[in-house]
């Protein structure tokens, strides 16, 4: 029972992660690029968010190509 919880509860947070990565993902390509991280950062802290985002992305991009996927394992 408790096995069954646990996947549907990773279910509904998995779902929810997708939908707001989508909002994020602005040209609905699955990615999340440098240019549309530098866009959302630069709105929401100025531009200082170019200089988060250049350093953000090498730390989220788990598989170094450039882009930040939706990963679910």
């Amino acid at each position: 029972m408790d096995e069954i919880c646990n996947k549907s509860i990773l279910s509904l947070v998995t779902a929810r992660l997708k939908k707001q990565f989508s909002i994020l993902d602005v040209n609905g390509d699955g990615r999340i690029s440098l240019d549309e991280l530098q866009s959302l950062l630069l709105e929401s802290m100025g531009d200082e968010g170019i200089t988060v985002a250049n350093n953000l992305l090498p730390l989220i991009d788990m598989d170094n190509n450039g882009v930040i996927d939706f990963l679910v394992s």
